[in-house]
C-alpha cells in the first residue's frame, strides 16, 4: 500500500511535468515575486454547518512568492471544539461532554508548474508539529433510584504531540489575477507521542431518602487517579486524498 501511495505521487509530479513542457501558451510565472497571499480552508465551515457534534480545525496558509514559481509556505491550524451527548433514555441515564483543543504549525516550501491560462500544479514537503489535548467527562446519573444521592463523574485526559514530513502535491484554479481555489492531496510521514490520564470525582445529587435534588449543584471537586498514566509513542504513515478547498488571496 505504502509503495503504490508514492508510486502515485511521483506519477502526478512526472505528469504536470510533462504537461506543463507540452503547453505552447505562454505562462512561465504563475505569480510575481515577493508578493503575499492568504488562503482559508473551507472545510471548517462545510463541517460547522453539516456536522451536528464538531467541526474540523481552522486553517489558514500564508505564501510568500520566491523568484519564478516557487514560494515558502507556512500552515496554521487551530482546533476548539466541544460537543456533548446526553442520553436518559438508557438506565442509568448518562451525560457525556467532550473537549478537544488543538494547534499545529507547518513550514515548508512549494514548486508551481504552470499547466494551462488558469490552471497551474504544485508540489513540496512541509515540516509539522502537532498538539492536542482531549478531555472526556462521564457523568452517570439516576434519577429513578431514591437511594441514588451522588453522581460518579470519570473523566480521561489524553494529551498528545505530533512531528513529521508531509510531501504534498496540489492543483490551483485562478479565478482571478489575486483570487484563487486550491486543493492537495498530503502524504504524512510522523511520529506521536501521547500520555493518558483517568480520574474520577464524586459529588451530592440527592437528599438523602428524598427526591429532592440538591439545590444549587455544588462543583466536582479534584479528581482522584485511576491506576497509572499511560504513556504511548506510534508512528504514522497516512495518505490524505483530501484536505478540503483553499480560498486564496493574493496581495
Amino acid at each position: 500500500m505504502n509503495k503504490t501511495v508514492i508510486i502515485i505521487c511521483l506519477a502526478w509530479v512526472l505528469s504536470f511535468s510533462l504537461y506543463a513542457q507540452g503547453d505552447s501558451t505562454d505562462l512561465k510565472t504563475v505569480h510575481p515575486p515577493k508578493r503575499y497571499s492568504l488562503g482559508l480552508n473551507t472545510q471548517f465551515g462545510l463541517e460547522a454547518i453539516f456536522s451536528e457534534d464538531n467541526s474540523g480545525p481552522l486553517e489558514l496558509m500564508i505564501r510568500r512568492q520566491q523568484g519564478t514559481n516557487s514560494a515558502w509556505r507556512a500552515r496554521m491550524l487551530i482546533d476548539l471544539n466541544t460537543w456533548e451527548q446526553q442520553d436518559f433514555i438508557e438506565n442509568p441515564p448518562f451525560l457525556d461532554i467532550n473537549n478537544r483543543k488543538g494547534w499545529g504549525l507547518a513550514l515548508g516550501k512549494e514548486w508551481q508548474i504552470p499547466l494551462r491560462k488558469r490552471w497551474y500544479g504544485y508540489f513540496g514537503l512541509d515540516i509539522e508539529g502537532r498538539g492536542e489535548e482531549i478531555r472526556t467527562h462521564d457523568d452517570n446519573y439516576d434519577f429513578e433510584n431514591i437511594e441514588f444521592v451522588s453522581v460518579r463523574r470519570e473523566m480521561v485526559v489524553t494529551q498528545s504531540f505530533a512531528a513529521g514530513i508531509l510531501p504534498f502535491l496540489g492543483v490551483v484554479f485562478k479565478i482571478s489575477d489575486r483570487l484563487s481555489l486550491s486543493t492537495e492531496v498530503r502524504l504524512n510521514i510522523s511520529q506521536r507521542w501521547a500520555s493518558i490520564k483517568k480520574s474520577y470525582a464524586v459529588r451530592p445529587f440527592r437528599v438523602a431518602g428524598e427526591r429532592t435534588l440538591v439545590d444549587p449543584l455544588p462543583p466536582f471537586p479534584p479528581g482522584t487517579p485511576i491506576g497509572t498514566d499511560v504513556y504511548v509513542r506510534e508512528f504514522a504513515f497516512v495518505f490524505r486524498p483530501y484536505t478540503g478547498i483553499f480560498i486564496n488571496y493574493r496581495f
